[in-house]
């Protein structure tokens, strides 16, 4: 199916996602109760919207099997069950206003859906974000005496502000004439960034705290980030080490423990967070082993 086709589909995700959502949080705030028709609606919408979602990554597999790539292509083929499965569950807890782990995990949805269309469909916009990292990793690198300079955008054929093939749009760090390491979009820690942003978006808490929570994590996985680029540029073209093992060892670990740490500070301080997480949970393995809910009393 071309990149158009599936661009409505997923517009249309984000549109049934993002109007039950919507309907959810205003029930929530104005206190109004579940059965009321027009409100409970959300659920019954976030389901369509599910299904959607995975309808969307289903169709990326034919993609994925013609490279080869056979790992990928099972996530895709595994898409619409899962979120087929999250769907059935809006669908059944609707009567009751669905459920608010739920309701949490749609906005985290439409938050990362949202950016990902922006940067991913508009390749003059992935290049900017590439192309500024890039530039700061060269920058660090030249000003500490190791020289480098950020080449220009390779866009693949693709035209500034639409999507006419999947190739990788990216950037190169130049180092004595050698373009070993490229910046592409994965680079950036862009799905991070917006992972963590759309999470805090969606948490129950106040604006004040949710802002304070943004400055104390969002910043540090940008600057993070270029850190741990300029050490795996520095490891490669300084022959240390090869680059693919600065990249996915050295560069992979000191990232899983950054976001770790940073999780930490998320769930500390948004702990709507963490409970919303925990119903996801439950929503596909149920609640731990003694936590079940007692059967209701009845007289003898």
């Amino acid at each position: 199916m071309s990149i158009m086709a599936r661009f409505f589909i997923l517009i249309f995700s984000i549109a049934f996602l993002g109007i039950g959502y919507y309907f959810r949080t205003k029930r929530t705030k104005d206190n109004i109760p579940p059965h009321h028709l027009p409100l409970s609606l959300g659920p019954l919408l976030s389901a369509v919207g599910w299904v959607l979602f995975g309808l969307y990554w289903i169709l990326h597999a034919p993609d994925f099997l013609e490279e080869e790539d056979v790992t990928n292509a099972f996530l895709c083929l595994a898409a619409l069950p899962f979120f087929g499965y999250i769907a059935l569950n809006e669908w059944k807890n609707s009567p009751i206003g669905g459920i608010e782990g739920l309701r949490f995990l749609s906005g985290i949805a439409i938050i990362t859906m949202i950016g990902y269309t922006l940067v991913s469909y508009i390749p003059a916009v992935e290049g900017a974000l590439e192309y500024v990292n890039a530039y700061l990793v060269a920058a660090f690198l030249s000003f500490f005496g190791f020289p480098a300079e950020a080449g220009a955008i390779d866009f693949s054929g693709n035209p500034l502000w639409h999507r006419t093939n999947d190739l990788i749009i990216s950037v190169p760090v130049y180092h004595n004439g050698h373009d070993e390491i490229h910046i592409t979009l994965s680079c950036t820690a862009f799905p991070s960034i917006l992972l963590f942003s759309a999470a805090i978006v969606s948490a129950r808490e106040c604006f004040v705290t949710k802002a304070r929570v943004f400055m104390l994590t969002v910043p540090v996985i940008f600057v993070f980030n270029i850190i741990r680029m300029v050490i795996v540029v520095h490891l490669t073209y300084g022959g240390i080490t090869s680059a693919g093992f600065a990249h996915h060892v050295l560069g992979k670990a000191g990232s899983l423990l950054a976001l770790i740490f940073l999780a930490w500070v998320l769930f500390t301080f948004l702990p709507s967070v963490l409970r919303s997480v925990g119903e996801v949970i439950e929503v596909f393995f149920g609640p731990p082993r003694g936590m079940r809910k007692p059967d209701k009393w009845k007289p003898k």
